[in-house]
């Protein structure tokens, strides 16, 4: 979704589906209700929930590795 609001070029949903290892009919309904359920059509991401998000994987990462390591 973010791809489909910010470019103007980009694959069909049966390219993601197939990615994400879902039916088209699969993720066109979970699309849906993310847009309409949980979003409501708000794609805009401000800086600071941007970068929130962003430091969240980071230190999941992180955690991922150490675990990881200390097999």
């Amino acid at each position: 979704m973010a791809i489909k609001s910010h470019e103007d070029k980009y694959y069909k949903n049966s390219y993601y589906a197939k990615i994400g290892g879902v039916t088209v009919q699969e993720f066109n309904i979970l699309e849906h209700e993310y847009l309409f359920n949980y979003i409501k059509f708000h794609l805009y991401v401000n800086t600071e929930t941007y970068n929130s998000y962003y430091q969240e994987l980071i230190d999941y990462n992180q955690d991922q590795n150490t675990t990881e390591e200390a097999y």
